[in-house]
C-alpha cells in the first residue's frame, strides 16, 4: 500500500498531462474539422482536391 502512495504523485502528473493535451486537441482539432468540412463544399477543384489530400 505505500507504494502506491509513492507513485500517486507521478500517476496524477501524468494524468493531468494527458487531460492536458486532451483539451488542446479539442481545442484545435474541431474548427479545423469544421474548416475542412467547409472547404469540401466548395467547387474549386484545386482546393478540394488539397483537401481530400490532406484527408487521406
Amino acid at each position: 500500500m505505500s507504494y502506491m502512495f509513492e507513485i500517486l504523485p507521478s500517476l496524477l502528473n501524468g494524468a493531468s498531462m494527458t487531460l492536458q493535451v486532451f483539451a488542446l486537441v479539442l481545442i484545435f482539432s474541431i474548427p479545423l474539422g469544421i474548416v475542412v468540412a467547409f472547404a469540401l463544399q466548395v467547387r474549386w477543384k484545386p482546393l478540394h482536391y488539397l483537401i481530400d489530400l490532406y484527408i487521406w
